[in-house]
């Protein structure tokens, strides 16, 4: 039987091809989605080092916090997870912490230590509605200490910001009177009008150049919000930690975690993973599609006994080559602990019974702007010549007849691209003095020693 010749309508064959190809796109555009959704879910733990309280050190990533332990696995190549309690944590995080940047554009600085960076910010009833990518809380202005504007800030700028504030609250006028640090560092005191911003979006506002006032007898201060950095609340509208603390309902040690956004979070509960309670007594609620994974970048108990940098020494000797020596830097949060000294110099401490003595050492170049992670750009940035700044280390002990005996000397340390770092684990006898001694092995004062993750703790010799 022959079969008949069927004609095509014309275009039928264009129109066909025309599909094909659309089915083909939007074939490709799904399974992408369902690629990048898969890809946005597994997200891999953080990576870091973990340092115990006893100062051992081991690779690991962060897999969840819990209100009694942390739990890690060994990282690369090791998944087995393993839970840790608190008191056996100082610090994970990033091998080299480094100061934090506030990467938004705007912050919350509060009366427990917190700091929540926003991106926005509302008042509503005496209270700041604030929302992140990550997370939404609603802060009491009395929990509030300030709040910061038209960012982003460095590194540099939020170590300033918090000097600042600390300087502020010194002022005489800083209990009744609340401030305005403008862009310029010039600063504003009076009482703020906050009921005239009511159901205002700061960043908006900021942005279409709306003013605030500062009422102060007899005038009215208006400044535009865009000229502003720091809303200061007056002290005497804060409430104290103490008072608010109560409101925790979990035997919670009190934990610092470091986002990488620059929030840095200081913990009194978490009474589930999507709600953490900060120790003003705050609710930081977690969005529902967000994970520890993808914003924590360090956490650790808020207190560590045996961590060197927060026992003051005896005594401090420094002998610079040129002018005068620089003070003796100490940072005591175990989120970030080290202590700064000249390049040579003396530490000396009271030795009351035997101890263990851990930590590492390593050496900023003087020349860096800031003692942040050492990067190949900023060392050729700053060096015109060959030299690389070195010191050497010694851990000495002082018996009651005066002998001096050295349990610990390294080779020289290098400040160089890069994370240069010593070990050392010592074993101290109840000698009387302990003396942590760093001397310039490149000639100078360039090479600043850091004593870093150090603690002392009643250990019998292994």
């Amino acid at each position: 039987m022959q079969v008949p010749f069927v004609r095509c309508l014309p275009g039928a064959a264009e129109r066909s091809s025309r599909l094909r190809t659309l089915a083909c796109v939007v074939l490709t555009v799904v399974l992408i989605k369902v690629v990048l959704a898969d890809t946005a879910v597994a997200v891999d733990p953080p990576a870091g080092v973990l340092v115990g309280s006893d100062g051992r050190r081991q690779p690991a990533r962060l897999i969840a916090i819990h209100p009694d332990r942390l739990v890690i696995d060994g990282g690369e190549g090791d998944a087995s997870e393993r839970s840790v309690p608190w008191s056996e944590v100082l610090r994970f995080g990033p091998e080299l912490p480094g100061p934090a940047a506030i990467d938004a554009p705007a912050s919350v600085w509060l009366v427990d230590g917190s700091r929540l960076a926003a991106s926005r910010i509302t008042i509503k009833d005496l209270s700041l509605e604030i929302e992140n990518p990550w997370s939404r809380a609603l802060l009491p202005i009395d929990s509030v200490v300030a709040v910061q504007i038209n960012g982003p800030l460095s590194p540099a700028a939020t170590a300033a910001g918090g000097r600042l504030l600390e300087s502020l609250d010194q002022d005489d006028a800083a209990q009744t009177e609340d401030a305005l640090v403008l862009l310029d560092g010039q600063v504003r005191r009076g009482g703020l009008a906050w009921h005239a911003l009511e159901d205002v979006s700061l960043l908006q506002a900021a942005q279409q150049d709306r003013e605030v006032a500062l009422q102060r007898p007899g005038q009215t201060l208006s400044t535009s919000l865009a000229r502003v950095r720091w809303i200061v609340t007056g002290t005497a509208l804060r409430a104290t930690v103490e008072s608010k603390s109560e409101r925790s309902e979990h035997n919670f040690p009190e934990l610092m975690v470091q986002m990488r956004d620059g929030s840095r979070l200081v913990l009194g509960g978490v009474s589930d993973p999507a709600r953490w309670r900060l120790a003003c007594g705050v609710d930081i609620v977690w969005n529902a599609d967000q994970t520890i994974h993808s914003h924590v970048q360090a956490v650790a108990p808020a207190v560590v006994d045996g961590l060197l940098a927060r026992a003051a020494p005896l005594r401090y000797r420094a002998v610079p080559w040129f002018g005068s020596p620089p003070p003796l830097h100490r940072e005591t949060t175990p989120l970030r602990n080290r202590i700064e000294t000249a390049a040579t110099s003396r530490l000396v401490y009271s030795l009351d019974r035997p101890r263990r003595l851990r930590g590492r050492v390593v050496v900023r170049d003087a020349r860096w702007a800031a003692a942040t992670s050492p990067s190949p750009s900023a060392f050729s940035a700053t060096d015109d010549s060959s030299l690389i700044p070195a010191c050497r280390f010694t851990v000495q002990t002082v018996d009651a007849q005066g002998t001096v005996t050295t349990r610990w000397q390294s080779d020289p340390v290098g400040a160089i691209a890069g994370e240069n770092a010593v070990d050392f684990d010592v074993v101290l006898p109840a000698a009387g003095l302990l003396i942590l001694g760093s001397d310039s092995a490149s000639g100078g004062d360039l090479p600043v020693p850091q004593w870093r993750d150090v603690v002392w703790y009643e250990a019998p010799a292994s």
